[in-house]
């Protein structure tokens, strides 16, 4: 649907969740606080992978590797 009818990819992650809660049997009082929690963990999960990406990336940056594997990829791919 993400595609097909271009809705936002948040908006598709509601859905969804909602989606599976119904499958699962979750009574419908219930939905609205299981897909807030769910919803809600998904930064905790992603903040240390986000800010470890980011020391990583600026060590890349000082140190010139992001240049030598743009430099690299460059050469592969036949185009300089």
């Amino acid at each position: 649907m993400n595609l097909k009818y271009k809705f936002h990819n948040i908006f598709m992650l509601l859905i969804a969740g909602i989606f599976f809660a119904i499958t699962e049997g979750i009574p419908l009082d219930k939905i609205s606080s299981v897909v807030k929690d769910g919803l809600g963990s998904i930064p905790d999960h992603l903040a240390l992978i986000i800010l470890f990406a980011a020391i990583i990336g600026k060590f890349m940056t000082e140190s010139g590797a992001n240049q030598r594997i743009a430099d690299s990829v460059i050469k592969q791919g036949g185009t300089d």
